[in-house]
C-alpha cells in the first residue's frame, strides 16, 4: 500500500507527529502551506476565528498528487474544536483525489468534540484510523510521551493492515 502523510502545523507540534507517523510507514510527507499567516498572538487569535466560522483559507498546490496514493493519513492541529482551516481547504480542493483517508490531530487540553466528523465530512471519507495526542505529550520533551509513542505505533500498526 502507498501512503502520504499530509499536515498542517503552526507550533510544530503536528509536524512532528506527522514526520514520526512518515517515518513508521516509510512514506511520502507533504506540508501544507497556507498562503495566509497565523503567527503571532494575532494570527493565533486569526486562525482561531476562521476554524470557529469553518473557513477555508487559500493554501499552497501540493508537490504530491493525492490520487497517486492508495491511503492519505492527514494531520491537524485543533483550533476552536475544530480542523485548522488551511486543512478544511486541503481536504475541500483533494476530496476527490483521496481513496482513502486516516485522521490525526494534535490538541490542547480540550476534549475533542468533533473534529475527526468534521474532517470526515469535508472529505467525505470514513477514516481508516483516528489518532489523537495532547500537544503536552509531544512538544514539552525532545522525545514524545511514553503515552503518544504507544498511540502512535498502535495508528500506524492499524494503518498497514
Amino acid at each position: 500500500m502507498k501512503f502520504l502523510v499530509v499536515y498542517y502545523s503552526r507550533s510544530g507540534a503536528t509536524k512532528k507527529v506527522a514526520r514520526t507517523i512518515a517515518g513508521q510507514l516509510d512514506c511520502d510527507i507533504a506540508g501544507i502551506v497556507s498562503k495566509k499567516k497565523f503567527a503571532g498572538p494575532f494570527g493565533f487569535i486569526i486562525a482561531g476565528f476562521n476554524a470557529a466560522r469553518k473557513r477555508c483559507t487559500p493554501i499552497e498546490k501540493l508537490a504530491q498528487e493525492p490520487s497517486a496514493y492508495d491511503l492519505v493519513v492527514i494531520g491537524t492541529p485543533v483550533w476552536a474544536a475544530t480542523m485548522a482551516a488551511p486543512v478544511r481547504t486541503f481536504l475541500d480542493t483533494y476530496r476527490k483525489d483521496i481513496k482513502k483517508a486516516a485522521f490525526f490531530l494534535t490538541k490542547g487540553g480540550q476534549k475533542n468534540t468533533g473534529t475527526f466528523a468534521d474532517m470526515e465530512g469535508v472529505c467525505g471519507k470514513n477514516p481508516k484510523a483516528t489518532l489523537e495526542l495532547r500537544t503536552g505529550h509531544v512538544k514539552k520533551a525532545q522525545v514524545f510521551a511514553d503515552e503518544a509513542v504507544d498511540e502512535i505505533n498502535r495508528f500506524t500498526a492499524r494503518l498497514k493492515k
